[in-house]
């Protein structure tokens, strides 16, 4: 199971948190292999009635339902302005979503990766809103400010 319980709203400064959040929601859905392009949609062969079409119908329903899921996670982690960047894609489509999402927000210009190099080296352990971290907790934030760079 996930271990990030609260939700994480998309922005460009939560991007990093967000993708980790969606990761979690994928894996505990089973649908990762969606998500990473691993899965895709099962073709229903024309052969209507047979068992081989029944079979592959399920298949399709049960791969359609997993992504549904994960379009509804994705969608509720979403504002009203992140909510234009998927605008023109289905409200069922979550690898579209996931990809045009993580293109638009996860930009690697020098400007941003200056920031989050200035960020990475402006991190102290007990710094206000992270009095009580211990070692592990401080490691976490280091590590997740790293890869934005």
């Amino acid at each position: 199971m996930s271990s990030t319980t609260e939700v994480v709203m998309l922005s460009t400064d939560t991007i990093n948190a967000w993708k980790e959040y969606i990761q979690d929601r994928a894996l505990d859905g089973a649908g990762w292999a969606i998500l990473a392009g691993r899965s895709t949609r099962p073709i229903v062969s024309s052969a209507a009635g047979t068992n081989a079409s029944i079979q592959e119908k399920k298949e399709q329903l049960e791969w359609d339902a997993k992504s549904e899921k994960l379009a509804g996670a994705i969608r509720r982690t979403l504002d009203a302005g992140a909510r234009t960047v998927i605008a023109d894609l289905e409200p069922d489509d979550a690898v579209g979503m996931w990809n045009k999402l993580i293109s638009h927000y996860e930009k690697k210009d020098p400007g941003n990766r200056f920031l989050a190099y200035q960020k990475l080296l402006a991190i102290r352990r007990g710094e206000p809103g992270h009095e009580d971290e211990n070692m592990s907790q401080f490691a976490t934030r280091v590590v997740a400010a790293a890869s934005a760079v």
